[in-house]
């Protein structure tokens, strides 16, 4: 992995393990952005022929990282987004209801809650007690339309079985929407086997990506039962017809775009994705899996409380814990001026390296951490 580690320019000062809540562009993402906003600043138009494809191509690396077709992908902003288009896509009625997995990132639970006001039940599923498959069985009953979970918690790393789940919801009718940003790059996903119907993901984590650009999977089952919330024009076949007198939707995904795309988040998306691709999405995960296999057995032989399964198929790349004599926002304090970079969360410390990290930056900070808790 020395190659791809060269293309990592924060390894010059940092010993980066904070993939969860950014990850650092790499020098692909850097430059194909540069090189994309210098040639629009130096010829303007007269490029357009040259960078209009690149989208399609991004699409079609996206599918093959959420296991379905391209034209079953939009471009979105982030998770919120995303869940915000099916939030306000379905026809809702009052007395529906909504089962978000309890403790979540917010991105997947706020957009739901808003749905109260409209005469929506917002019910939490406690999965922490049993499986996320058996919570959610409990809470949803005939007026269920939408099940909203993580494939990825966020604080401790827990990954979820989604296939059971899924296929509760396929035979009650339920969308089932996954927010998938804290696994997908770091593994891939089989959207059709866990039965997904809906998952999203934002570019800045495990894809390598800049922020404010991600994708969203939608179900071709689906595509005829979501309203889009608004319509550009840029939402109907044949688009370049401006004077089209009877627009109609296209007959995929990217219906729920909106208006001109963020090329340049595209462009950089499709750069750390196409990273990831070339030095192989299972190569990846068996490093990541590895570098925190050794974070594990490390933290193991120290005074404190492991919260991110030890079994790698209960896990991604996220481990998290929470020291028992100091807290954690001390401890991330003092590894930063180590140059180690980690981040708190809640009550606990989070470590999360992807495929570039070494083992020896595992050691350092194992170290570090243990002279601390002394």
């Amino acid at each position: 992995m020395e190659h791809y580690r060269k293309l990592f320019p924060v390894t010059d000062k940092w010993v980066y393990l904070n993939h969860a809540a950014n990850s650092p562009e790499p020098l692909p993402v850097l430059e194909a952005m540069q090189q994309f906003l210098s040639a629009c600043s130096t010829m303007g138009t007269v490029i357009e022929e040259s960078w209009t494809s690149r989208p399609t191509e991004v699409r079609e690396s996206m599918a093959a990282l959420f296991g379905c077709n391209a034209d079953e992908v939009a471009f979105v902003n982030n998770v919120s987004h995303a869940a915000n288009l099916v939030a306000s896509g379905l026809d809702w009625r009052p007395g529906d209801n909504v089962v978000v997995a309890k403790d979540q990132f917010p991105a997947n639970i706020y957009p739901w809650r808003f749905l109260e006001k409209r005469g929506v039940e917002v019910r939490y599923a406690p999965w922490q007690q049993s499986n996320l498959a058996e919570a959610v069985a409990a809470m949803v009953d005939k007026r269920t339309r939408v099940v909203a979970v993580s494939w990825v918690e966020f604080f401790s790393g827990h990954r979820h079985d989604l296939a059971p789940l899924g296929r509760l919801c396929r035979q009650q009718d339920i969308f089932l929407f996954v927010d998938a940003i804290q696994g997908l790059g770091m593994m891939a996903m089989d959207v059709e086997e866990m039965g997904i119907d809906g998952a999203a993901v934002g570019g800045h984590k495990w894809l390598l990506g800049p922020e404010g650009q991600g994708a969203m999977y939608i179900s071709s089952r689906w595509l005829e039962r979501l309203n889009p919330p608004y319509f550009s024009w840029r939402s109907i076949k044949d688009f370049m017809n401006f004077d089209n007198p009877s627009p109609r939707l296209r007959d995929s995904s990217a219906r729920f775009e909106g208006g001109t795309p963020n090329f340049p988040g595209i462009i950089g998306l499709g750069a750390g994705v196409g990273l990831l691709q070339q030095a192989g999405l299972a190569q990846v995960e068996e490093k990541v899996q590895s570098l925190c296999s050794r974070l594990l057995a490390g933290l193991g032989e120290l005074d404190v409380d492991i919260l991110t399964p030890l079994d790698p198929v209960q896990r991604a790349g996220i481990v998290s814990f929470v020291p028992r004599t100091k807290p954690a926002g001390e401890l991330v304090a003092g590894l930063l001026e180590q140059s180690i970079v980690t981040c708190a969360r809640k009550n606990g410390l989070r470590i999360s390296p992807h495929f570039y990290n070494t083992e020896e930056e595992v050691d350092q900070v194992l170290s570090s951490l243990e002279n601390f808790l002394k």
